[in-house]
């Protein structure tokens, strides 16, 4: 899930979610409905959404790598 707010209300976030979790099964019947009229369907991966958000705040989307968090690749771990 991915949940962007302006606002640091805590409560009101954490209510967002419940509210987002109780959708699942709504989607769950929609996909069954699809695959039922023989249309595929499929929801998302993590790689799906990086791209798409790529494409909201309008970075390089022709990347092959998209970091999960900003700077990611500056980081040097010793291994």
């Amino acid at each position: 899930m991915l949940c962007l707010n302006s606002r640091e209300n805590f409560e009101e976030n954490k209510s967002f979610l419940r509210k987002r979790a109780e959708v699942f099964s709504y989607l769950d019947r929609i996909e069954k409905s699809l695959k039922e009229q023989g249309f595929s369907a499929s929801r998302a991966g993590s790689g799906d959404i990086k791209r798409i958000m790529a494409v909201y705040y309008e970075q390089n989307v022709t990347s092959e790598k998209f970091e999960d968090f900003d700077g990611e690749r500056w980081i040097i771990s010793d291994d």
